[in-house]
């Protein structure tokens, strides 16, 4: 069941962006670009390769499952709302890269939680 609610996530995220790359290329000027264009979309999954998967297991090691689930929760609004006002691709890019920071630090949390049951 919760890995059928994050990939529920995962999912959801994959296609808004899709769907709204129909008004944030225009708006950043990034649709003459398309080595950006893949690095926006591409990069929750690559701080996920390189970063947020190797920080879930000492995440929960110092905070704890909940205080894990808490933090990355809490840092998971703030870069949705940070990516919902951000005002350049280059902010945007932060934004997307600290949400996937955030939702794959969780996602290996609950991983890590089912495979202990």
């Amino acid at each position: 069941m919760v890995n059928a609610l994050a990939a529920t996530v995962q999912g959801m995220d994959e296609t808004v962006i899709s769907g709204a790359q129909l008004f944030f290329l225009k708006y950043f000027g990034l649709q003459d670009n398309p080595t950006l264009i893949g690095f926006v979309n591409a990069s929750p999954y690559l701080i996920c390769a390189t970063m947020g998967c190797w920080l879930a297991i000492p995440s929960n090691h110092y905070l704890g499952r909940r205080g894990t689930i808490f933090v990355w929760s809490v840092v998971s609004i703030g870069a949705s709302s940070w990516q919902a006002v951000a005002t350049s691709w280059e902010s945007f890019l932060g934004s997307r890269l600290v949400l996937g920071l955030s939702k794959f630090c969780f996602f290996f949390l609950l991983l890590g939680q089912l495979g202990h049951a």
